[in-house]
């Protein structure tokens, strides 16, 4: 109870001192330690810390270097796309899907402000087929960060937005590349996603980290099995080998030959 009461007095402290608008602030620690990202500290105070996923920062401190091509599929407002700009430097890419347009415009709003230029933003809905598909944003939509194409249909609050699908595999400017990372954070959708890319897959043999759910588990478990991937925990690294074991939670899968 202490703790709580003491994690509750400090983050009334912090909402004191910095006010509740969403507006340009400076992270304070971490890997963007002096980057600026557009926040609203009610529910982003993790931004100024630097302490969103650190286990995210690990992994990519790790697997990705300079000159390097990645995705980042579910870039949200783009705390992740900025990381990843940061290791791959100017002779890398970065490549960023996000199709809600006002997190696509505070994504990129983020990149104006730390004056990056590696960053290729899609506002497209990574998917298995080209199409016009509906993504749902809960809370009236302000709730980003869960806006889903499969969950909160029978949500009254949610507001239901029409948004572009594409087959990543399908971007002509993608496929010109060798990709050695993906990122993918899409709120189910992660089996129709996986669907979409198996040929970057195959050719490029990329490292994924990958925010599972119950929906598309069992589909992601059969197509990265199929072709020779292995499964770890991402928090404790350690390995997951049956469908049992790989619930809900965020997971790295890395080709047999990595490891």
């Amino acid at each position: 109870m202490m703790k709580v009461r003491i994690k509750r007095i400090v983050k009334a402290t912090l909402l004191f001192f910095y006010g509740s608008q969403t507006k340009p602030r400076t992270i304070l620690f971490g890997a963007l330690r002096g980057y600026r990202i557009n926040m609203c500290p009610l529910s982003e105070l993790s931004y100024i810390f630097g302490s969103v996923e650190k286990h995210f920062s690990r992994i990519i401190g790790q697997y990705v270097k300079e000159g390097d091509n990645v995705l980042d599929i579910g870039a949200n407002v783009g705390f992740h796309t900025l990381s990843l700009s940061r290791l791959v430097s100017a002779s890398g890419n970065v490549f960023s899907f996000e199709p809600v347009p006002e997190t696509v415009r505070r994504l990129k709003a983020n990149l104006e402000l730390n004056g990056i230029f590696n960053v290729k933003v899609y506002q497209l809905a990574a998917f298995d087929r080209n199409m016009l598909i509906a993504i749902r944003v809960p809370e009236d939509g302000s709730n980003h960060l869960m806006a889903s194409i499969h969950w909160h249909k029978n949500d009254a609050t949610a507001k239901r937005i029409e948004v572009q699908g594409v087959v990543v595999d399908d971007i002509a400017e993608i496929s010109r590349v060798h990709v050695s990372f993906v990122k993918i954070d899409v709120e189910g959708a992660e089996g129709d996603v996986i669907k979409g890319l198996t040929k970057l897959i195959n050719r490029d043999r990329p490292v994924i980290f990958m925010e599972c759910s119950d929906l598309g588990r069992k589909i992601v478990w059969g197509i990265m099995n199929e072709v020779h991937y292995v499964c770890y925990g991402a928090k404790d690294n350690e390995r997951i080998d049956c469908l049992s074991l790989y619930k809900h939670g965020d997971f790295l899968w890395v080709p047999k030959e990595q490891r």
